[in-house]
């Protein structure tokens, strides 16, 4: 075989040189990574930093000034020689200005365009994005432009701005109805606290050119909530028609009520004095919410807008429906209430085996002591969340918890000017009301309530009464059936198994009741009955409820400051919406 002349031996050099170089070939790989300056999602802007891609996942950064020989190839020269320029001591570049849209286009245009933490897609360019500019709030409680047609995209400062799409993986230009210089000096502005956007609107509002204002009407957005179905039985009284028998059932969107119907729309608002809650239904939650509502047998008979009224066959299916299936709701996470002159109370009152729930609402000195509570606390909550000081406002929240379940309790266990002079707890007396009964037929009971003190209050207005109550201590014997014991809440063994109490009642039941954590009897005993006491429409009546769908964030409203738990500012929003309404 011949031998190939001077020139096409001195090609094939150099096109086996290019191959050996070629991205995928050469193993080696320069990519261009957008990233936060300084690394952060709060910081403003977006950067650009070079890597050397070694393989699958194996990413090293590299200097702009001093890339590696043979990594770069002839698409990258313009971007380097447009970023060369830009300030920087090797650190990411930021992107800015006519420049910085330059190179972002090049970039895109050499297939190795990434954002950081996706190493393994490349950003593709988008469609361009026509779409006016606004401020909204984040999570963080913070506010930053955004585009109003796609909130999720980022947005990046470069003249003309473009935008990221980081759930599509694309990037493009944006056309916001401003001058580019405008509009790309616009979407670099920092995040701004609530007390900061107050500033910047009024300065904005004075410049000659209309431009977006953050906080002109604060707008909190909750994202997708999860509802608690609201179970309200009640007898239905016309002026001509006779009564009926009504079951009511009502979501709770963080305080926002609403019928179910998952074919609504599923965007929902509450306007309040200053500010506007934004929250998106949660559809699986609703249809759940139905599937156990086929379960109960019921039959949909009248709907208004923010409820559906239901009614049971006969007399055995709203039997039935009380004393079997409202139980097992409650401890699914529902809110139930039987309206006082419903006539159906009184199968609900029936002291029978098996779980009770009776509820009472405030009134008098003690409501006005709840809300003189609530209120105040709720104005020093928001103003934390205005600063998005999610620590100062998570101690506050934790703080009113503590306060407004004592006021449920009895008002006395706060050491508070306002508390001085109530002596009257509905709850206090709807136990009084509630024991003469049970001791009559001969059960040993078992009240548990926290903390000490409040035991030796209970104590002390059982005695007024009548009715004998001690405290265990060590020594003492098992209650006899004509006694009355008071404990805390139980760790480890059973306390219903050491005392023999077939009658346990929970004056405070924060927590999900657990009929297993009062195991233990003997076979000569009777079924036990559990009794739940609970003040109707406070912070104790939503707490279990919230507390099985979003038990993450309980949690850490419960740890106390000792813990080094911490909540976004938006699940303490949520906190807030769903917590802290008025009494119902």
């Amino acid at each position: 075989m011949a031998k190939p002349d001077a020139a096409v031996r001195d090609w094939l050099a150099r096109i086996a040189t290019a191959a050996d170089e070629a991205p995928g070939v050469r193993g080696r790989d320069l990519r261009y990574v957008l990233t936060r300056p300084g690394g952060t999602p709060e910081a403003p802007g977006w950067a650009v930093a070079l890597y050397e891609a070694r393989g699958p996942g194996d990413c090293v950064e590299v200097a702009f000034d001093e890339p590696p020989s043979g990594l770069a190839d002839d698409r990258d020269d313009p971007i380097l020689a447009l970023l060369a320029g830009r300030p920087g001591d090797g650190s990411p570049i930021p992107l800015t200005g006519r420049l910085g849209a330059l190179a972002l286009q090049q970039m895109l245009a050499s297939g190795r365009l990434h954002l950081q933490g996706d190493p393994g897609r490349a950003l593709r360019r988008g469609a361009p994005l026509a779409t006016a500019l606004r401020w909204v709030r984040g999570g963080d409680g913070r506010y930053r432009v955004a585009s109003e047609r796609h909130p999720p995209a980022e947005l990046l400062p470069v003249t003309p701005p473009w935008y990221l799409d980081a759930a599509s993986g694309t990037c493009g230009p944006l056309a916001s109805g401003l001058p580019d210089a405008l509009a790309a000096t616009l979407i670099a502005a920092p995040t701004l606290t609530a007390r900061a956007a107050r500033i910047v609107r009024e300065r904005l509002a004075a410049l000659p050119v209309a431009l977006p204002l953050p906080g002109e009407v604060e707008d909190i957005d909750l994202g997708i909530v999860t509802p608690i179905p609201c179970l309200t039985l009640a007898t239905q009284h016309g002026p001509s028609a006779p009564a009926r028998d009504l079951a009511w059932l009502a979501l709770d969107y963080a305080g926002l009520m609403t019928a179910p119907d998952p074919a609504q729309q599923a965007a929902l608002t509450r306007d309040e004095a200053d500010r506007t809650i934004r929250l998106y239904r949660d559809r699986e939650a609703e249809l759940r919410i139905w599937s156990q509502l086929a379960g109960l047998r019921l039959e949909p008979l009248v709907r208004e807008a923010t409820r559906i009224g239901f009614q049971a066959h006969d007399a055995a299916a709203w039997r039935r429906l009380i004393q079997h299936d409202l139980p097992a709701l409650y401890r699914g996470g529902w809110r139930i209430r039987i309206e006082p002159d419903c006539r159906l109370r009184d199968l609900a009152d029936e002291d029978r085996d098996g779980e009770h729930r009776r509820s009472t609402a405030l009134d008098g000195a003690q409501r006005t002591l709840y809300e003189t509570l609530r209120t105040t606390a709720l104005g020093r909550i928001r103003a934390a969340l205005d600063e998005a000081d999610a620590s100062g406002a998570l101690r506050l929240l934790r703080e009113t918890v503590l306060r407004l379940r004592q006021v449920c309790n009895e008002p006395r266990l706060l050491r508070l000017a306002a508390a001085r002079g109530i002596s009257r707890s509905v709850k206090l007396d709807l136990l009084t009301t509630l024991l003469p009964p049970i001791l009559a037929e001969g059960r040993r009971v078992l009240i548990v309530a926290d903390p000490p003190a409040l035991r030796r209050l209970i104590e002390a207005r059982l005695a007024e009464q009548g009715i004998t109550a001690r405290q265990p201590r060590a020594g003492t014997p098992a209650p006899t059936r004509d006694t009355v014991e008071l404990a805390g809440t139980p760790r480890g063994r059973s306390r219903r198994a050491r005392t023999g109490a077939d009658t346990l009642i929970r004056y405070a039941p924060w927590h999900r009741p657990n009929t297993e954590d009062w195991g233990g009897r003997g076979p000569e005993e009777g079924p036990a009955r559990l009794y739940d006491l609970v003040t109707e429409g406070t912070i104790e009546d939503r707490f279990s409820a919230w507390q099985a769908r979003y038990p993450a964030i309980a949690e850490a409203l419960m740890a106390g400051d000792r813990t080094n738990e911490r909540l976004a500012v938006r699940d303490l929003e949520l906190a807030v919406a769903a917590l802290l309404q008025p009494p119902n």
